[in-house]
C-alpha cells in the first residue's frame, strides 16, 4: 500500500535519522511513480510504485543503509526506439557518513570505498535521492529492447524487427571511385591482383 508522503519542493522525501532507536531498524515503503517523473530525464519513466525495503544500522554518527528496491521503468530502445519495461530489483548496500564541512580541497584521490559512501545533513536522510541515484545506475549505456534487435533501416526508417524492407543497405564511399576504375582496368588487361 502506498504511503501518504509527499517530496518536498525539491524532490526530497526525507527520514529523520533521530528516530533510530537502538542499533537497528526499518524502512519499508512504496512511493508512486510520481514522485520519480524526472529521474531518467529523456532517458525513460517510472512506471510502477517504488517499494524499498531497507535496513538501517547505526554506530555512533555513522548509518549503513542495506536492503533492496524494486519498480519497473519503460525506456527506449536505442536501435529501433520502441518503448519498452525494465523490471528494476536493485541491491543497496551504503554507508552514510555525516556531511563534512568544506576542507578547501581543490583535488582528491577517490578509492573504491567512495563509491559506497554518502552523506547525510541535519539529521535527515533523503530516501528520495537514493532512490533516484540507485535508478539511473541501473539503466543501461545503451538500453536494447532484445539482444537481437534489427534497429532501423538506414534508408526508410523501418523498424527491422517487424520485417525487412526493399532498400539497398549497401554504401561505397565515393572517394575510392577512382580506385575502382583501375582496378576493373586492371582486371581486364588479364593482371591477376
Amino acid at each position: 500500500m502506498v504511503e501518504e508522503i509527499r517530496p518536498n519542493a525539491e524532490g526530497s522525501i526525507l527520514f529523520d535519522l533521530r528516530t533510530v532507536y537502538g542499533v537497528r531498524d526499518r524502512i519499508d515503503r512504496s512511493y508512486p511513480s510520481s514522485f520519480f517523473e524526472s529521474i531518467l530525464d529523456d532517458d525513460g519513466s517510472v512506471v510502477e510504485c517504488v517499494s524499498v525495503a531497507l535496513g538501517i544500522e547505526k554506530d555512533a554518527d555513522t548509518y549503513r543503509i542495506k536492503g533492496r528496491l524494486a519498480t519497473t521503468i519503460r525506456l527506449g530502445c536505442g536501435r529501433c526506439l520502441e518503448p519498452y519495461e525494465v523490471s528494476i530489483d536493485s541491491r543497496v548496500d551504503l554507508l552514510f557518513l555525516p556531511k563534512p564541512g568544506n576542507s578547501g580541497e581543490d583535488e582528491f584521490e577517490m578509492c573504491d570505498e567512495d563509491l559506497t559512501t554518502a552523506f547525510y545533513s541535519d539529521e535527515q536522510l533523503d530516501v528520495g535521492q537514493l532512490i533516484r541515484e540507485q535508478l539511473r545506475l541501473e539503466v543501461p549505456m545503451k538500453p536494447l529492447c532484445r539482444a537481437g534487435c534489427g534497429g532501423l533501416c538506414p534508408v526508410c526508417g523501418k523498424n527491422m524487427n517487424t520485417g525487412r524492407c526493399s532498400c539497398q543497405n549497401t554504401w561505397h564511399d565515393p572517394r575510392f571511385d577512382g580506385l575502382r576504375v583501375w582496378l576493373a582496368e586492371d582486371r581486364g588487361n588479364g593482371r591477376k591482383e
